[in-house]
């Protein structure tokens, strides 16, 4: 797996109550963008029940005109907890929503953007 700092979407983000939207990511216009693979991990996640992640995109930074293509909720207790190829839909910029369900009193989630000939099959 091959991964970028500038495709870092969250890093470390605490994530307690209320849901959390990261920054705008730039992939590009290009089709190696369509074939990414969008990684979230976990550490020492406690107190909630479950996490739903939505990737919302849009063909300018400011989110004028943006389109959620995707969401999922992740598994708690896996390494990644999840990994699924990005939507052929995707424009040039990201932003991923992380929304608990019930209160986490510990723990933060990271999220990438990963290329790499092993992240095919999944």
């Amino acid at each position: 797996m091959i991964l970028d700092k500038e495709l870092e979407i969250f890093s470390g983000q605490a994530i307690t109550s209320s849901a959390v939207t990261s920054d705008a990511k730039y992939l590009g216009k290009t089709k190696s963008a369509r074939a990414a693979t969008l990684v979230v991990t976990g550490v020492g996640l406690t107190g909630g029940t479950a996490i739903q992640i939505e990737l919302i995109t849009s063909s300018t930074s400011a989110f004028s005109s943006s389109a959620t293509i995707g969401s999922w909720a992740v598994d708690l207790t896996a390494s990644p907890m999840l990994q699924v190829q990005i939507p052929y839909t995707v424009k040039e910029y990201v932003k991923v929503k992380a929304t608990p369900t019930g209160t986490f009193t510990a723990g933060t989630i990271s999220a990438d953007v990963a290329y790499g000939p092993e992240l095919a099959a999944v």
